[in-house]
């Protein structure tokens, strides 16, 4: 009994010295910031118990440069808290400076979009660009159906997530490589939408001027979603949270947007969901919903990107001036195509320069930080899209001055992406021998597909056949299956690094089936309508 008193009184001394230093320090800085306003701190990786911030996965991580630091948000309070536990960070912006940089808006022709500049801008674009140019909703937000509902708090939050198709032939599906781009994931992020605009706007405006822009628009099919989360992009453009991550997700049902509330849109995805870099806590600032997938944002996008035959995408953040490829859901995980994600990302990099000097860093997703549900593995693991994360900058909302010079540098690194299906690609279409239909075929490449971790077979696409496979230089053996046919393999294939491969095959029917015309064979659905009719008929 009287050694746990001792305890518990030593206990309550060291407790009431942190809040006597921690009181003091507080009232020496208060002419600085509140105890309660956020900054963004820096803490040197090199010191002693920083991964252990890090892996605990309690604050929102800003960015990470492996070696030398991570930035972390937090209260001005907790970072003169961690001063008294021996760490030594240093104040790298506040949210007052934040709020600073949002004062110049469109109506001046520079500074961030609102929603409202975004929507009106595309409309503007559409009708400037009938002949290659089209606007499509993708879906809703939940601040959609809250107003719906005639919640009075969610007036201003009736949005939808919008693209842009630009294409020769804008109106149809062409049997063509799709690209996106995509920003705005996370509300703070607002560099993100300027960039994603900035490359819609230069590929329109460049047609017809620049050869490469017109042949990219000719023969693909380009979409641009800027505005993934517009409900939290509304939440920091009106300043009632500039460090805001989240969707506006209710989640204590009370009908009012406060700290309770939102889902991480990049940790909602229907890929490896739940595992690590994610939080099952909903007032985490990296909270992954109650399911995966749960939020009609990440349904409106993953709808999506099963509706198109998407080579390569980007999904733009900020901040930390890198290109990130997949995996990034465990420790041990490798995608199989990491050669070829990590070639595509220096290549891209190397073309986007940084503010301070230099050009972007590639690097796999996982040696950023961990993240479970994230659109880039999703992307990559689901439909073998060629995904980049690209995180802008070196602030969320960096100073209007610095708004064009990011934007600009970020288009010749889009263009490296457009342009990489042109090299190192093995291409064709898979169709049936007897009809001359495309089929829906597994293209599996032994030297590439046999090794890392978990991700769906590449398919050709059921509308055309077509099938695209972006590889590294060399000889690959390749092995074409689908159900009900004979599996073909073919040898030495070559992939050069200065342009396509086309590789087309003609499946044959299996022999078991016989030599059967694939229109006429009864599924399992219409023989049990058909045996039930008969029944009825012998019963007459």
């Amino acid at each position: 009994m009287m050694r746990y008193f001792n305890s518990q009184l030593i206990i309550k001394y060291v407790l009431y010295c942190i809040i006597i230093c921690t009181s003091l320090n507080a009232y020496t800085h208060a002419s600085m910031y509140p105890l309660n306003e956020k900054v963004i701190a820096r803490f040197d990786m090199n010191q002693k118990n920083t991964q252990t911030i890090i892996q605990t996965h309690f604050h929102d991580i800003a960015s990470i440069k492996n070696g030398y630091y991570v930035d972390i948000i937090m209260s001005y309070g907790q970072f003169l808290a961690y001063q008294h536990q021996g760490f030594w960070p240093i104040i790298v912006i506040t949210e007052s400076k934040l709020k600073q940089n949002l004062q110049s808006r469109r109506d001046a022709l520079n500074g961030y979009r609102t929603y409202e500049n975004v929507v009106d801008e595309m409309t503007t674009l559409q009708d400037n660009f009938k002949s290659i140019c089209k606007v499509y909703s993708l879906g809703y937000s939940w601040g959609h159906y809250y107003d719906a509902d005639n919640l009075s708090n969610y007036e201003s939050y009736n949005h939808q997530i919008w693209a842009v198709k630009i294409s020769d032939q804008v109106q149809i599906e062409e049997d063509e490589p799709s690209f996106y781009f995509m920003g705005l994931h996370h509300a703070k992020e607002t560099i993100s939408l300027e960039v994603v605009m900035a490359e819609l706007n230069y590929i329109l405006y460049q047609y017809g001027k620049d050869d490469n822009v017109t042949q990219l628009v000719h023969n693909n099919q380009l979409w641009f979603i800027p505005l993934v989360n517009p409900d939290g992009h509304r939440v920091v453009m009106d300043q009632r949270n500039v460090f805001w991550r989240k969707n506006i997700r209710d989640n204590n049902n009370n009908t009012v947007i406060d700290n309770y509330d939102g889902v991480d849109l990049n940790r909602n995805y229907n890929f490896k969901w739940g595992s690590l870099g994610s939080s099952s806590i909903i007032t985490s600032d990296i909270y992954r919903g109650p399911t995966k997938g749960s939020e009609p944002e990440i349904e409106a996008i993953q709808t999506f990107l099963s509706s198109h035959h998407f080579v390569a995408g980007v999904s733009y953040h900020s901040y930390g001036e890198l290109v990130v490829f997949p995996y990034g859901y465990d420790y041990q995980a490798t995608a199989p195509d990491h050669d070829a994600l990590n070639d595509l990302a220096i290549h891209v990099a190397q073309k986007i320069p940084s503010i301070n000097g230099g050009y972007y860093e590639p690097m796999q997703s996982i040696d950023m930080y961990p993240v479970g549900g994230d659109h880039c593995d999703y992307a990559y693991g689901i439909h073998g899209i060629f995904s980049l994360t690209i995180e802008l900058a070196n602030q969320f909302i960096p100073p209007v001055d610095q708004i064009n010079p990011i934007c600009n540098g970020n288009i010749q690194g889009a263009m490296v992406l457009l342009n990489r299906v042109n090299y190192a690609t093995l291409t064709g279409h898979i169709k049936d021998s007897h009809t001359g239909k495309p089929l829906e075929a597994e293209i599996f490449i032994p030297l590439v597909d046999s090794k890392g971790s978990d991700r769906n077979p590449y398919k050709s696409d059921e509308t055309f056949g077509r099938y695209y496979r972006l590889l590294m230089p060399g000889q690959y053996s390749v092995v074409i299956s689908a159900p009900l046919y004979d599996t073909q393999t073919i040898e030495n294939i070559i992939i050069t690094s200065n342009s396509q491969t086309q590789l087309s095959v003609s499946m044959v029917r299996s022999t078991i089936q016989g030599d059967v015309n694939q229109d006429s064979v009864i599924d399992l659905k219409d023989l049990m309508i058909l045996m039930k009719y008969m029944s009825e008929i012998k019963k007459l």
